[in-house]
């Protein structure tokens, strides 16, 4: 045990050595641990301080998009993240807007269009959704699956 302590004093001591600046005959320049065997001095790096900056704290904005008529668009800001799992989970919510239904089903099959309501229509093989729209966010949806081919999933999804 006394053994080890003395090497770990003796290693530290020489832990503590000195840098070194030499240059040689081409003007090359070599930082090293070891005196220089020509000329050269220690080298002690000086210390950069620089003056801390203030940061102000950020700030939310909120994201609001002008509509060509200068009517505000009211759709609820909905992440990528949450996106992707209502995706997964084959389901929708309140606010998606037009663009986010569009780029997860494709063009709507039937769209009826009113001053500031529409109304998409998308038949699929198995079911029929409907989504109804104001000032391109989405209000309301159904689902209506063709005789035969009702998802056992879908006879609870009005019981929620």
């Amino acid at each position: 045990m006394l053994i080890t302590i003395g090497f770990l004093l003796l290693f530290s001591l020489h832990t503590q050595a000195e840098l070194y600046r030499c240059e040689n005959q081409e003007g090359l320049i070599r930082f090293t641990d070891q005196p220089c065997p020509t000329s050269g001095h220690v080298y002690q790096p000086k210390a950069i301080m620089t003056d801390y900056k203030t940061i102000s704290p950020p700030t939310s904005h909120s994201i609001t998009k002008t509509r060509p008529n200068n009517k505000q668009d009211t759709c609820p800001f909905i992440s990528s993240t949450q996106q992707r799992n209502l995706k997964v989970k084959n389901q929708f919510i309140k606010g998606l807007t037009q663009a986010h239904i569009q780029q997860r089903l494709g063009k709507a099959h039937k769209i009826n269009n009113s001053k500031d309501n529409s109304v998409w229509v998308y038949n699929g093989e198995y079911v029929k959704r409907t989504f109804r729209f104001k000032n391109s966010c989405l209000t309301s949806w159904k689902e209506k699956w063709k005789k035969g081919h009702e998802s056992q999933i879908s006879k609870f999804r009005d019981e929620r």
